[in-house]
């Protein structure tokens, strides 16, 4: 005994005005929803960021302070490349910046890069030779220094090739 299945009669056909009328609430619902979202995280950033300078935008000094920071730590790793090499070709660390400029290893003019503000020093730890940096301080003249003929006359800058012909000359005048 099975009784046929008898269908559901059809739902009757919907208004189209009330379809889209909830396809409009549920537009706008969303845009409100986004907008919201987006304000809130604006203002969010803002205050977390506002004391950080989110607005900031560095200055050419800032941008130039930065650059000459990367600059100063590429020179101190270039003289401590020139120490270690020194070090394998002599077996014993240079004493001072001159040794390495003696030896052809970098420049005499290296040693005012990227500024003459700058200035590096080298000092032996544990039998290797360990390059800082530091800046010159406004020093003011002694009355004595400022009278002789070597504070006047400005340094002349050595380039490569005299400083390897200086240290050939040394050698051979050893020999």
């Amino acid at each position: 005994m099975s009784t046929p299945h008898q269908q559901a009669p059809a739902p009757p056909p919907e208004e189209s005005s009330g379809s889209t009328l909830r396809t409009a609430i549920l537009h706008h619902l969303m845009t409100t929803v986004l907008i919201v979202a987006t304000i809130s995280f604006a203002i969010w950033g803002y205050f977390n960021f506002r004391a950080g300078d989110f607005f900031y935008e560095p200055s050419e000094q800032d941008e130039s302070r930065t650059m000459q920071r990367y600059l100063v730590a590429s020179q101190i790793h270039r003289f401590d490349f020139a120490a270690e090499a020194y070090e394998a070709i002599h077996n014993a660390p240079p004493k001072s910046m001159d040794d390495l400029i003696a030896e052809g290893l970098i420049l005499e003019s290296d040693l005012t890069y990227p500024s003459p503000k700058i200035t590096y020093s080298m000092r032996i730890e544990d039998d290797h030779a360990v390059v800082s940096a530091g800046t010159n301080a406004p020093a003011t003249a002694a009355p004595e220094a400022a009278d002789s003929p070597e504070a006047e006359a400005p340094k002349k800058k050595k380039t490569r090739k005299k400083t390897r012909k200086k240290t050939r000359k040394k050698k051979a005048d050893q020999e």
